[in-house]
């Protein structure tokens, strides 16, 4: 993923990634990416993908900076409740999400 902004930031650099994806589409269908913005923290930028704009024309080098990111091993992706983002993502975008912290686990 290359690095935009007057902060550019190497994202594949990062050993921890805060990762939020926002559901704002029916509870039945979270699955199904609707209204859904995804959100990824490498300090000091922020990156806020808008998953439902994805066109056919970005879409292809969206879906690969985002695997190249969410599939790494390399990378804790630290996430809260991450079942149904992680069942969206790999259904709608066809990413499996590797080597995540997710901290509702963490304090059960």
């Amino acid at each position: 993923m290359p690095p935009c902004g007057p902060h550019s930031t190497s994202v594949t650099a990062q050993t921890h990634l805060p990762v939020f994806l926002s559901f704002l589409s029916a509870p039945y269908a979270w699955y199904h990416i609707q209204d859904d913005v995804m959100q990824v923290y490498a300090a000091p930028v922020c990156f806020i993908f808008d998953l439902v704009a994805i066109n056919s024309y970005t879409r292809e080098t969206v879906v690969s900076g985002l695997r190249e990111v969410l599939e790494s091993n390399s990378i804790i992706k630290v996430m809260h409740d991450c079942g149904k983002p992680a069942a969206a993502v790999f259904y709608q975008l066809g990413i499996r999400l590797c080597n995540v912290f997710d901290t509702q686990v963490a304090m059960s």
